[in-house]
């Protein structure tokens, strides 16, 4: 996050529209070091971030679509010899921009067609309770996504199941282990776009 600061505000001076021209010489570096304080520290943040290039963003752009390229081929791709492709991905991994690889599978091969979208209302928000949600949500194979959202609902999950009745037993699996006072689900019927690509 960056904090956009108006430093004519903090400046002291007869007119707030002239800067540092109503400034007293003396007074001037000191005003320039709180300017420059909130610079550094305000946007830290921003300044340890990796900051992608075209070439980065061509590379991550090939990977999110399959990430078993070997080097020779995303190299070509991208125009970069096989050593420097590799010392890009390298550094794009220890940023944490690129976070895992993984397969990801066909959900209807594997016996799990059914997407739902469950919303829930919790009885609780105390933080024991939600420490305890957190924990319980990682064993239920099944939910495959947990979101603490805004509106009526307090989250939204996504579950794949094999039908109705695998997402009944899921249901009152839920019910039975989390302290809920609503819960609701809508079933996918079509699949327009699901991807997991960001846009680079």
């Amino acid at each position: 996050m960056r904090f956009a600061l108006d430093t004519d505000a903090v400046y002291y001076s007869g007119s707030f529209q002239h800067g540092l021209t109503g400034i007293r010489p003396k007074v001037r570096p000191v005003v320039r070091g709180v300017r420059l304080f909130f610079e550094y520290f305000l946007t830290s943040e921003v300044s340890d971030r990796m900051k992608l290039d075209d070439i980065d963003r061509r590379i991550l752009s090939e990977l999110q679509v399959d990430a078993s390229l070997a080097l020779e081929t995303l190299g070509e791709r991208i125009g970069l010899s096989r050593n420097a492709c590799w010392r890009r991905v390298k550094m794009l991994e220890s940023s944490g921009i690129i976070t895992r690889r993984v397969a990801i599978l066909d959900a209807d091969a594997i016996g799990r067609p059914l997407t739902v979208f469950i919303q829930i209302r919790s009885g609780r928000r105390d933080q024991e309770w939600v420490n305890s949600l957190h924990q319980k949500i990682d064993t239920i194979p099944e939910v495959t996504g947990l979101f603490r959202m805004t509106g009526d609902q307090d989250y939204l999950m996504r579950a794949q199941v094999e039908s109705l009745v695998d997402y009944d037993r899921l249901r009152k699996e839920l019910i039975a282990r989390l302290d809920l006072s609503d819960i609701s689900a809508n079933f996918v019927m079509e699949r327009i776009k699901d991807t997991t690509a960001l846009p680079v």
